[in-house]
């Protein structure tokens, strides 16, 4: 029968119900009256609207979205429709939108941070269950991914901080996937520095700047890591070669940042607040554009105040603090402000002022983090208190829960020397997160700290398959090595070791410059694999150095010391089988590294003329020199050219005469070749250059040893006895004192034997015979209470 009811009257009953209602069974009810409406009415376009509403409150999407583009093709503009497919069709790149229209109007971390959060889900949730192919890699949209890394990491421009943990998760699937890409790279290397892992975060820079030097961004970060470690002249050279590579780097504001802080450092004040006067200028240029964030902006305050401060001007310091406080009122960066008026406070001693006000930063707040743990460095550093200090990081766990809370309250007790309550907590965090490898190494260094070496090993194990980065393998090795593991140290390097097929960077060189020089050491009892593994290292080592002339000129002093460093162990190693010539070539070519030269140090002069003053000139490396000088002492020794000998020795002594390990070997050359009275006039310059001399243990034991050597046993003993307690000659003057107690007059023990007829050697004084030997371990084990000797 046809239905006489009007469909508006129909529309109008359902409308009340579906806004206020929400139960499933009175949904579907009201479901067929607004289809039966809309049949009634097919270009009205409020029962398409409310069609596709109560559809969607039902969990059903896709028949929801039909209904609002159906509302949309009767009425464009119709607003309910177009609000009701954007909440229907919630895509990851209309958060992303959104996320980006707060953070132009200035939006905090704790306010982009979910948004961000929920744009990565929902784009990880469309490849799910997808199989690898090419429509995979369409929906992967790799800049989608570092848009919003991007986006994330601007919030930490400053000092390396520990994001939340989900960044870690964002990267590696896009890393894995195209390996190739830079910006993957450079932003994963962005991510390990601020997790601490700067050693990772330079093998993916190397990989940007093999490949494209011209990136300002790589370099710029690349810089900014050498800035974190202190060193201030490898930032410097980062810098000028971004510029060399793009003249661009000089219009970038972080640019002259780095260069101010770099330059605070080296105490150059002047220069660096004229370049920090050019970053802010340069900002108010470009206004409020994408790459001139707040956090950016508000750094270069904080900056100017402090070296203004430092410079001794404090009245212009605080003037640049107010214009901050102006100019980031009522943004999350005014905390930032709030925190650097503190460290004004604290450089006046105003203890309480300081408290004060990190007091009043809450939870809510973006830096409450920051200021819990400034207020925590006061307690300890300031107070002396162990507790408010561990206090106040409880109260970061509490307020703000989850792993990265817990993981600085862990740091903290680690700080505190208390390793075994840092161990519980960071239990406590492997429980809230997934597997980290940064996790586990803190773990490692924990139960080391707890002497529980096998629980070490485990979580250094674990933290090598999650990073596989360098730094935790050598951990890992070391660790192994003072545990006597060698096999296992072996392997686990042998795994480890970069397969060089000509592609490897050079971070990658130098870490198997390092694992060979372990695997030396793993190789202890095997002399012949020690030396084939120092050769393959200093043929990487060498490689090395060649390269870093083209592609990392700043590391090439850093390097050379390497080198020379591997040329001295391999010289030492030759030296104990007695290997002269090879001794020689590597000792010449430690000296050749360290000189910078090929061809004009040579060892010539200490082979056939006296020793020339040149040798003993002003050089960083002087202490290589003298070891290598000492060691030909020791070949002249045992070729028993005794005057060349003595010649070196006496030489090294000029220089340096309070240099006692120079000096006991000295009066053992000086024995050899009977020139004992030279001695006396060593001891004499040596007290004439140190006036503390007679005090020290080294001397002590030097004029122990002179005087055993001329029979004189009681003087001997007495500057022996002074030495004895020391830990560097202690063992040393403990054993001569025992061989002069057991033999006081110096005599040749054993020398009867060569007097003794072989029969009588056999069966005579020589020897215990079988029978006699049986008598005295008898004896000794029926009279335990007799002492032996």
């Amino acid at each position: 029968m046809k239905s006489t009811v009007p469909e508006r009257s129909i529309y109008d009953c359902t409308v009340p119900f579906g806004y206020r209602i929400v139960t499933s069974s009175i949904l579907q009810l009201l479901t067929p009256f607004t289809e039966r409406a809309y049949s009634k009415a097919p270009g009205n376009a409020d029962v398409a609207n409310e069609m596709g509403y109560l559809l969607s409150l039902q969990k059903k999407t896709k028949e929801a979205t039909r209904w609002y583009s159906a509302a949309l093709n009767t009425d464009t503009s119709s607003v309910p429709a177009l609000a009701g497919s954007v909440e229907c069709g919630k895509k990851s790149i209309l958060v992303l939108l959104q996320a980006l229209l707060m953070h132009k109007r200035g939006a905090g971390l704790a306010v982009m941070s979910p948004l961000l959060k929920e744009a990565i889900d929902l784009h990880f949730l469309d490849l799910r269950g997808r199989p690898m192919g090419p429509d995979y890699f369409h929906r992967l949209h790799p800049n989608f991914i570092f848009q919003v890394v991007n986006l994330y990491l601007s919030f930490f421009q400053v000092n390396p901080y520990t994001p939340q943990i989900q960044l870690w998760t964002w990267q590696p699937p896009v890393v894995k996937m195209a390996p190739g890409l830079l910006p993957g790279a450079y932003h994963m290397a962005h991510v390990k520095f601020l997790s601490g892992d700067s050693q990772s975060a330079q093998q993916f820079l190397d990989f940007c700047l093999e490949r494209d030097p011209t990136i300002a961004e790589v370099h710029l970060l690349q810089a900014r890591i050498h800035l974190h470690e202190g060193d201030y002249n490898r930032c410097f050279q980062s810098l000028e070669t971004g510029v060399s590579h793009n003249f661009q780097v000089l219009d970038l504001p972080q640019y002259h940042q780095l260069k101010a802080r770099a330059l605070r450092g080296v105490g150059e004040l002047e220069e660096a607040i004229k370049s920090l006067k050019m970053v802010m200028g340069i900002q108010a240029v470009s206004g409020r554009e994408a790459h001139v964030s707040n956090s950016e902006r508000v750094s270069v305050f904080l900056e100017l105040a402090e070296a203004l401060r430092l410079h001794g001007e404090p009245h212009e310091s605080t003037q640049v603090l107010q214009d901050a406080i102006v100019a980031f009122a009522g943004t999350p960066e005014e905390i930032c402000v709030t925190i650097a008026i503190v460290d004004l406070a604290l450089a006046k001693d105003d203890l309480d002022t300081a408290l004060s006000v990190l007091r009043g930063i809450t939870p809510d707040q973006t830096h409450y983090t920051v200021a819990r743990e400034k207020m925590a460095l006061i307690y300890l550093q300031r107070h002396k208190d162990k507790k408010l200090y561990i206090a106040c990081y409880r109260e970061i766990r509490d307020k703000l829960p989850g792993p990265q809370s817990s993981i600085l309250l862990g740091d903290a007790y680690i700080n505190i020397q208390e390793p075994e309550r840092a161990i519980g907590v960071y239990q406590e965090a492997m429980r809230e997160t997934v597997r980290d490898a940064s996790l586990s190494r803190k773990m490692g260094q924990a139960y080391v700290k707890t002497h529980q070496y096998n629980q070490a090993v485990s979580h250094y194990e674990s933290a090598v398959k999650l990073g596989g980065h360098d730094s935790l393998v050598v951990n890992l090795v070391e660790l192994l090595l003072k545990l006597h593991r060698y096999g296992k140290a072996q392997r686990t390097l042998m795994t480890a070791l970069h397969c060089d097929d000509g592609t490897l960077t050079v971070s990658s060189l130098m870490s198997n410059v390092q694992y060979f020089l372990l695997l030396a050491r793993a190789h202890y009892a095997d002399q012949g694999s020690v030396q084939d593994t120092l050769e393959k290292a200093h043929s990487v080592q060498v490689s090395v150095l060649k390269r870093c002339q083209t592609e990392r000129p700043e590391l090439l002093e850093q390097e050379r010391n390497v080198l020379c460093s591997i040329c001295c162990q391999l010289a030492r190693h030759y030296r104990s089988r007695t290997d002269v010539d090879r001794t020689k070539y590597y000792y010449n070519q430690a000296i050749v590294a360290i000189r910078r030269t090929d061809n004009k140090v040579i060892l010539s002069p200490l082979y056939n003329t006296p020793l020339m003053p040149q040798w003993f000139s002003p050089l960083s490396s002087l202490y290589i020199i003298r070891v290598c000088l000492k060691v030909y002492g020791d070949i002249k020794l045992k070729e028993e050219k005794f005057d060349e000998s003595v010649e070196i020795y006496l030489g090294l002594m000029d220089r340096c005469p309070d240099n006692y390990v120079v000096l006991a070997k000295c009066i053992q050359v000086l024995r050899r070749s009977a020139k004992l009275d030279v001695a006396l006039v060593l001891f004499q310059a040596c007290e004439r250059h140190n006036h503390g001399a007679t005090t020290e243990p080294g001397y002590n034991y030097c004029k122990g040893l002179y005087y055993w050597h001329v029979y004189r046993v009681s003087e001997a003993l007495f500057h022996l006895n002074k030495a004895r307690r020391d830990n560097e000659w202690g063992d040393q003057a403990m054993e001569l004192m025992i061989r002069i107690c057991l033999n006081p007059d110096n005599e040749v023990i054993g020398g009867e034997v060569f007097e003794t007829p072989q029969e009588e050697w056999r069966y005579g004084r020589a020897t215990v015979r079988p029978s006699e030997l049986q008598y005295v371990v008898s004896s000794n084990v029926d009279s335990p209470g007799q002492r032996t000797l």
